[in-house]
């Protein structure tokens, strides 16, 4: 998995926020699943905060969550 690493996701992320903020979107809410630990990390890592748990049609679902600066 060569591209693991590269910072690639982060950048990704970061023009996301950017657009967003562009945009006058005030808060980014995110959605993966539970088990998805590296994802969840990652996010964390990113300043978003786990904020809650659900269960729909596709298993247990984690939603982390940054309102902008």
């Amino acid at each position: 998995k060569a591209y693991r690493r590269l910072g690639l996701a982060g950048a990704i992320l970061e023009e996301l926020e950017l657009t967003a903020r562009s945009q006058g979107i005030s808060r980014l809410t995110l959605v993966t699943g539970k088990d998805w630990l590296e994802a969840i990390y990652f996010y964390e890592r990113h300043g978003f905060s786990l904020v809650e748990h659900y269960v729909d049609e596709t298993g247990t679902c984690a939603v982390p969550r940054r309102p902008h600066a």
